[in-house]
């Protein structure tokens, strides 16, 4: 968190300096003194919530959307009291705002917003009636309602981060990645079947191959030729039993 309100608090040391060495207190010198510091820590608290939101929106990386927050802060918030700047805190978040809302006592809003209004009065009317002593004040109360900012809106980001983590855990991608973890084992059980209907396609088609190759080992040459003469041999030894038959006939 850096350091808030450091042009306010240099301002209130040299002022209170100058009124104790001139024992100025209680004086009209105190009152303008006063007042002037008041203008400038009102001015200040805002442009410092600016700021704030402005990171807020930086948070992610994106720099086109913190240009657009810190714009929007401008339009939106118009000053820097409690009752706007619980609206303005809401607009991140209900959870962020009722967080806000408990940074600040009711008396101690009470002190805040007096002193934002005698700004106004001081702006704009006649002046204000605000003591040194409670300026201070004011000024401590603006300090915890910029640092309850800072760290509201710092959790929104957290948040929306752990949320978008669990719905990526839940987005179509993760199913589609568990999926892919079990499509190699489906695969692997149907490959049982098919390999099994494989190897009885391969034993019913291994007859008709044997068939096969019977006829065409009958088809050989060589094996032509070695019936051929084993029916020579044959016929041979049938026409020498015929002849000799013929022969004993004629005698």
């Amino acid at each position: 968190m850096s350091p808030r309100l450091i042009r306010t608090e240099a301002l209130i040391e040299d002022c209170e300096r100058h009124l104790r060495e001139s024992q100025a207190f209680g004086t009209e010198i105190e009152s303008y003194l006063t007042q002037h510091i008041l203008v400038i820590l009102c001015n200040e608290i805002q442009e410092q919530i600016y700021e704030i939101a402005g990171n807020r929106g930086a948070a992610g990386g994106d720099i086109p959307l913190a240009s657009y927050t810190l714009g929007s802060s401008k339009r939106i918030l118009r000053g820097p009291k409690m009752s706007e700047l619980k609206g303005f805190v809401g607009l991140f978040s209900e959870t962020a705002k009722a967080e806000f809302e408990t940074c600040l006592t009711e008396s101690e809003v009470t002190i805040y917003n007096n002193a934002v209004k005698m700004r106004d009065d001081v702006a704009h009317h006649s002046g204000a009636q605000i003591t040194f002593a409670e300026l201070r004040h004011a000024k401590q109360l603006a300090l915890k309602v910029l640092g309850s900012m800072e760290q509201v809106l710092a959790r929104t980001f957290s948040s929306t981060q752990v949320e978008k983590s669990a719905a990526e855990d839940k987005s179509p991608r993760g199913e589609v990645l568990h999926q892919t973890e079990t499509v190699p084992l489906a695969h692997s059980d149907a490959a049982k079947p098919e390999n099994a209907s494989e190897s009885g396609n391969q034993a019913s088609t291994s007859a008709p191959n044997e068939k096969l190759k019977t006829k065409t080992d009958s088809s050989d040459p060589l094996t032509l030729a070695m019936r051929v003469s084993s029916m020579l041999k044959t016929g041979k030894l049938w026409l020498s039993k015929i002849w000799s038959l013929t022969s004993r006939t004629v005698l």
